[in-house]
């Protein structure tokens, strides 16, 4: 259940693993919105998406990875607010001959991560991708 309790290094870790694989492996809706808090959105190179809308996203993409190269955590009143540089890949499931066939990208994410009131564990309550930095070749996420 929720609580007031400090939201360790470790369990962040373990709660992002559970989402980057949820996301992964196309986990149904009703499955991955438990990450999310009620109205949270995911914002981010000029776009605000629901879970459904990034669920959609992620739909066009195979072997997906996810790598946290730095995470910074810091205890507020809100929650945790988390810092990451990760490194996103993905392979377009249906790409155009002449276009990249995948996404390479560093990116810098800003969350706040909180202990659900119910017992989902931790949830988003802010999720932002504040710097897309795409590798050379890269196919782009948006376009």
């Amino acid at each position: 259940m929720g609580g007031d309790e400090k939201i360790t290094e470790a369990e962040i870790r373990a709660f992002l693993a559970r989402w980057s694989k949820m996301a992964a492996e196309k986990r149904p809706l009703a499955e991955q919105q438990l990450i999310f808090a009620p109205g949270c959105k995911i914002r981010g190179a000029g776009h605000v998406l629901t879970i459904a809308d990034q669920i959609a996203l992620h739909a066009g993409f195979s072997r997906e990875t996810r790598k946290i190269l730095e995470l910074t955590v810091d205890d507020t009143a809100d929650g945790a607010a988390v810092r990451a540089e990760v490194y996103f890949e993905v392979h377009l499931a249906r790409p155009s001959d002449a276009a990249p066939k995948a996404i390479r990208v560093n990116m810098t994410e800003d969350w706040l991560i909180v202990r659900a009131p119910t017992d989902a564990g931790l949830q988003f309550t802010k999720y932002e991708t504040s710097n897309l930095r795409y590798l050379p070749g890269s196919a782009k996420l948006f376009e």
